[in-house]
């Protein structure tokens, strides 16, 4: 009981606690660093992703009204629904 803490179990412990601190060092060191790549990312992907590209997958409020449909005008069309101005033109002449 008289002898204490034996220089082991203090070399250990001191170890530790220096690998922890290396640790957060490591962590505080590679956070801004981190931070700028995701900001970057999410400056790219907010770009290719604007809610004026895609108005119909928009998060909205439940007390919002859905978007006219002059709003929706710029959206893309389907190009399978749609068909050129003069199709039905050409095909009517050809039957007939």
């Amino acid at each position: 009981m008289g002898e204490g803490m034996s220089v082991d179990v203090l070399v250990r412990y001191a170890v530790m606690m220096l690998g922890l601190m290396v640790v957060f060092f490591l962590l505080a060191v590679i956070t801004p660093w981190l931070a700028k790549h995701v900001d970057k990312w999410i400056a790219n992907y907010r770009e290719k992703h604007s809610p004026r590209r895609d108005p119909l997958y928009s998060v909205r409020s439940i007390y919002e009204l859905p978007p006219k449909k002059e709003d929706l005008a710029d959206a893309p069309a389907d190009p399978a629904q749609e068909q050129p101005a003069g199709s039905q033109d050409e095909t009517d002449d050809k039957t007939q």
